[in-house]
């Protein structure tokens, strides 16, 4: 179920909510809710678009893939505040080649997947998840060398 800006403006309304994870891609919505409640936190949920979830007015971000690539999102936050919207948008490509694969993978097995690469091996996704072959394992690997090093670790 889908909340649209009326019921979204509602929530906020009540006393204790402090803000919420945005994730939907109406960064007209997003900008509309800000400004309406600017004593509230915003966060951009959708990896891929944390840049235009900033631009929109979204105090940081919530994602997945923050977890494999956080130097990467760190940039693109620091850059966007520096001023620098040019860069922050070229590292945001590039961190879009990796969700792209992991979209391509499934979510949450191409996730653990990359941990797993990158040094923290959190084991496999629980069902309804099915877990990647070995190929998909593989040509995840080569996607991680190519987007993210050859030698990526997770500090």
């Amino acid at each position: 179920m889908t909340l649209n800006f009326d019921q979204l403006h509602e929530l906020l309304m009540i006393p204790g909510v402090a803000g919420m994870k945005f994730t939907a891609s109406d960064f007209f919505q997003l900008e509309r809710l800000v400004t309406l409640h600017p004593d509230h936190i915003f966060y951009n949920g959708s990896d891929e678009m944390l840049l235009s979830g900033l631009s929109a007015g979204a105090d940081g971000g919530i994602g997945t893939t923050y977890n494999f690539q956080p130097d990467r999102m760190l940039e693109i936050y620091r850059l966007y505040h520096e001023g620098k919207p040019g860069e922050a948008l070229e590292v945001q490509r590039k961190a879009n080649e990796i969700i792209a694969a992991v979209l391509k993978y499934g979510v949450m097995p191409a996730c653990k997947e990359l941990l797993k690469i990158g040094g923290l091996d959190y084991g496999t996704c629980r069902k309804p998840f099915r877990p990647l072959s070995d190929e998909f394992k593989a040509m995840l690997a080569e996607d991680a060398k190519a987007n993210l090093g050859e030698n990526f670790m997770i500090r």
